[in-house]
């Protein structure tokens, strides 16, 4: 990728995470998120990364080492550390239920505390579920590295999306949801990128290991210009919100280039436009360290 275009990818970062609005203008539900995801950064940050995932990830929780696992059973099994990780929200969405959400923005890690440049950096994303008891829990968690950091003391407060109110009955809304979802696999498997862009909603981010994320539909279209390669998806599980208005699903991607197979696994959340069509709203996918070099190369 070029320096030029890594320059533009981060411009197109910025203006996004810009337009954050008060977490007081937020509705309620949305607020209650915003909340739950700085409470959950903050105990990070005094009681140390292992605790506060304990803390607040769900039973049935789902992390990526390197595919999809349980995410209680997999910090269970990390030690605790005085590794320093920190992030903070740059935007959060909830369904019209109020039962499901997610939240993404910056995020840094420093091995050593007190070096003041972060050993790693990237951009979050977190699924969150409300549980029968009323809180909010983690459902997914994956991330994306990226060239540079975002300083999360730069990020402003979370931008709130309040979702759109869907069309029709809730066994409409899913089956609608299903169809477009089978649409866009098999568009996919013809031209990635044009998929992506075919099925995007209008502030639709894309995440790709690596680079900066795309916010907007052309900004993404700007970052998959040369992506055209088949990509098949095999999914895992997913979830649709009790308003169906909103849905996610995870799994496992295959992208066929010329001289390699590029492997990894995949987060695409869907949400219903204010036009009441099932439109992309997320497309996050992230690289296994290794890719399958062709037989004939």
């Amino acid at each position: 990728m070029s320096n030029a275009f890594k320059l533009f990818s981060l411009l197109l970062c910025a203006a996004g995470i810009s337009l954050g609005a008060q977490d007081g203008q937020s509705p309620a539900p949305v607020r209650s998120l915003i909340e739950a995801e700085m409470t959950f950064a903050r105990m990070a940050s005094e009681k140390g990364t292992r605790d506060s995932f304990l803390a607040f990830l769900a039973e049935d929780s789902v992390v990526f080492e390197p595919g999809p696992r349980n995410g209680r059973k997999v910090w269970t099994g990390h030690r605790p550390s005085p590794d320093v990780l920190t992030w903070r929200p740059a935007f959060v969405t909830v369904s019209q239920a109020g039962d499901l959400g997610y939240s993404t923005g910056p995020w840094e890690w420093k091995k050593e505390p007190s070096n003041p440049k972060p050993t790693a950096y990237g951009q979050f994303f977190s699924i969150w579920q409300k549980q029968k008891e009323g809180a909010w829990k983690v459902a997914l968690d994956l991330g994306v590295d990226t060239p540079a950091p975002i300083a999360t003391s730069d990020t402003p407060e979370p931008e709130a999306a309040e979702p759109a109110k869907r069309a029709g009955d809730e066994a409409t809304a899913r089956a609608e949801l299903h169809k477009t979802q089978r649409a866009f696999f098999a568009a996919s498997e013809k031209d990635n990128g044009a998929a992506v862009a075919a099925y995007a909603n209008a502030d639709v981010r894309v995440y790709r290991q690596g680079v900066f994320p795309a916010i907007g539909r052309d900004a993404a279209r700007v970052m998959l210009t040369s992506d055209h390669a088949p990509a098949k998806f095999s999914r895992a599980g997913g979830k649709v919100s009790g308003s169906a208005d909103l849905a996610y699903e995870y799994g496992a991607f295959a992208v066929e280039h010329n001289d390699f197979t590029e492997r990894g696994n995949y987060v695409t959340v869907w949400k219903i436009s204010p036009e009441g069509d099932w439109k992309l709203a997320i497309d996050l996918r992230k690289t296994a360290p290794q890719a399958e070099k062709k037989a004939n190369q």
